[in-house]
């Protein structure tokens, strides 16, 4: 279960690029648990000290860490690997299992990324447009209580937000069978101590598609072939005439009044107003069906109006779920309980529905994005796959109206990890 996303903005140091490259692989910035998971590539130390980068003065040049699109002109598994960093050889080496289970033509969808890094205390996920390289929690690729041991047990503190209203977002993957699609990222020893690499993949790869949706949309396909060498990603980015999510939203925007405000709540921690405090689950539900997006992420924007990133993300992720898995995603506004409870039982769906993607004016957006996005991969029988949006009936979001045995357990409903969702860090020139 994906729950209350969150974008963020965030402030980079003013100036220029570079830095001075380390004497080992490793960065010793209290963070030398950092290193390049390939020790052999003769680049390890600017890899690492690149894909860390905080600030505007310490970030590379395209010279200095490309894109992989621009090295290659078609990506492996193998290739991908020479840009991973990460605090435990674990990470990477469960990464690289996961990746090896995409089709081949699909990876390029990682052309755009100059770097993938994987950490014990990564919480949120995100990607930053200040180097152009993803950022994932190692939550997400722990197989044993070992591996587990490693992480950061912080908590999220975006969990709290929008407390104070009566409904929360709840959205879940389903297998073809629809059964649950994914496993608690959350390690407990008494029932969730340890997982394959085909029960971790689909969340890992769900998160994995989101971020490099960012990506592609910040450094398009069709941008790579003109980067200046001498520039950062970031100043890089300012040369394009527009981004996906910019022609998403020119040609079918969000209009919804509601929902924008909603979205600020939750994802930036924006206080609730007394008339945001009333709306019900079902309220929301009515007027989200009215528009084209696919989730109330998809509303979020840190600067109060901007693009909307995460809109451009959750649709790329959706369809991209549907290509790898055959997976059928559920998304509901549940009612917040009266008592402070956290399982999922008592969270009754106010509104929900299933593969809301199937719906024309969702759809056509995806598709808008996936064109720009991934334009070499002909997605057209994923779309197609796709009947009609179904409405899930009103009852608690456990395991009512997806297939199970016996009893319908009552899961924890923050159980999936620690984290929100992801962010997006955008550096602002100046601050």
């Amino acid at each position: 279960m994906a729950l209350l996303t969150a974008l963020l903005l965030g402030c980079g140091g003013g100036g220029g690029g570079g830095g001075s490259a380390e004497a080992s692989s490793q960065v010793n910035t209290g963070e030398s648990l950092y290193q390049a998971w390939n020790q052999s590539i003769n680049y390890a130390s600017s890899l690492v000290r690149c894909a860390r980068a905080k600030t505007q003065s310490e970030a590379c040049t395209v010279g200095e860490l490309p894109p992989l699109g621009t090295v290659y002109g078609r990506l492996t598994v193998d290739l991908i690997a020479e840009r991973l960093v990460t605090s435990h050889r674990w990470m990477g080496d469960n990464f690289v299992a996961a990746i090896r289970t995409l089709p081949e033509e699909d990876l390029l969808i990682f052309r755009s990324v100059t770097a993938i890094v994987i950490g014990h205390d990564i919480r949120p996920s995100f990607y930053t447009s200040l180097n152009g390289a993803i950022h994932l929690d190692g939550a997400f690729l722990w197989t044993n209580a070992e591996e587990a041991a490693d992480l950061d047990t912080n908590t999220d503190p975006r969990l709290a937000f929008a407390k104070d209203l009566t409904f929360i977002e709840a959205s879940r993957y389903l297998n073809p069978g629809f059964q649950r699609l994914t496993v608690p990222n959350l390690y407990k020893a008494d029932s969730n101590n340890s997982r394959t690499i085909d029960q971790l993949s689909p969340s890992l790869l769900a998160l994995v598609a989101h971020e490099l949706a960012h990506a592609a949309d910040f450094l398009p396909p069709e941008e790579l072939g003109r980067l200046d060498s001498t520039l950062t990603v970031f100043a890089n980015v300012a040369r394009f005439p527009g981004l996906a999510s910019d022609q998403l939203h020119q040609t079918y925007p969000l209009n919804s009044l509601m929902l924008h405000g909603l979205a600020g709540v939750f994802f930036q921690g924006k206080t609730a107003t007394d008339q945001q405090k009333l709306i019900t689950a079902a309220q929301v539900g009515a007027e989200f069906e009215t528009e084209g997006a696919n989730d109330l992420y998809a509303y979020s924007s840190a600067s109060g109006g901007g693009v909307l990133y995460e809109d451009t993300a959750m649709l790329f992720e959706e369809i991209m779920m549907r290509r790898w898995f055959d997976a059928h995603r559920d998304l509901a506004f549940l009612e917040r309980p009266a008592t402070d409870s956290t399982f999922c039982n008592d969270f009754i769906i106010g509104w929900g529905q299933r593969n809301r993607m199937a719906d024309p004016s969702v759809q056509v957006r995806a598709k808008l994005i996936s064109d720009r996005l991934l334009p070499d991969v002909d997605l057209s029988d994923d779309y197609a796959s796709y009947s009609t949006a179904t409405t899930l009936s009103r009852t608690d979001w456990c395991d009512s109206n997806i297939s199970s045995t016996g009893a319908a357990p009552a899961l924890q409903l923050f159980n999936n990890g620690r984290q929100v969702r992801e962010e997006v860090i955008i550096p602002m020139h100046g601050h």
